[in-house]
């Protein structure tokens, strides 16, 4: 406990006292004669006894209510006043100076050590990587805006070129050229083997065997019992000259 050293109840009962707790008071009673009290702390639920049994209470008093105090701590030693200010800035994720400047005159940071105005103005520069970054994204302005847009009105006769546009005359033809290559596969093969079958059929297949024939661009499909080589190169022959 950091606050407070530890008693063995252990010791006390085994030297013959009788140690008593309810939900206020924590007793150390010997051969009948009250020789310790301590309280009960609200916060913790721990018996406290005083260190001093002279002084023992003999009505329980009240603990007040916890108060909660708002504190800024740092684990680090700054080197200057200007790092103090930038390593502050970061610990409230880089808001923009002025956000910042306003922040500190509506006395919202009352208890943290160096964060003061002046000080703000002096070191923390106006633009950082951070706060940059951070409000990079921004919606754009007028996308939902709510007034009326006007259009702006053709002339009659750009609009009569744009849906009939003049023929233009020329005195030289336009020639157009496009290469094509062409590679010659005459004679050229692909197969193939689709997935196995859940099942094997009644007459004993267990795949499809694909052929395209490059010369025909036809694509040619039988059933194979088995995926062996000899299998496939048989039914390629037999395929092919079909």
């Amino acid at each position: 406990m950091a606050h407070a050293s530890l008693i063995s109840i252990k010791i006390l009962c085994d030297a013959g006292c009788n140690v008593t707790y309810d939900t206020e008071n924590g007793n150390v009673n010997y051969q009948g004669k009250l020789l310790w009290r301590g309280t009960r702390e609200k916060i913790t639920g721990m018996w406290v006894l005083p260190l001093n049994p002279e002084h023992m209470p003999t009505v329980a008093p009240s603990t007040p209510e916890p108060t909660s105090e708002h504190t800024a701590n740092s684990a680090y030693d700054m080197t200057s006043k200007g790092a103090l200010i930038k390593y502050l800035h970061q610990c409230l994720f880089s808001p923009p100076k002025l956000t910042l400047l306003r922040a500190i005159e509506n006395n919202r940071f009352p208890t943290w050590p160096g964060l003061a105005a002046d000080a703000v103005k002096k070191y923390l520069p106006e633009k950082l990587p951070a706060t940059d970054r951070g409000h990079m994204k921004r919606q754009r302005k007028g996308m939902r805006s709510t007034k009326e847009r006007i259009k702006e009105a053709l002339d009659d006769s750009e609009e009569k070129k744009d849906i009939n546009p003049p023929a233009t005359v020329e005195k030289q033809n336009h020639m157009f050229c496009y290469l094509g290559k062409v590679d010659k596969k005459d004679g050229a093969i692909y197969v193939d083997l689709t997935g196995n079958f859940h099942l094997q059929s009644m007459e004993g297949m267990i795949t499809v065997f694909i052929l395209y024939d490059w010369t025909t661009n036809a694509i040619l499909a039988t059933p194979i019992s088995d995926a062996k080589e000899e299998t496939m190169v048989k039914h390629s022959v037999r395929m092919w000259h079909i």
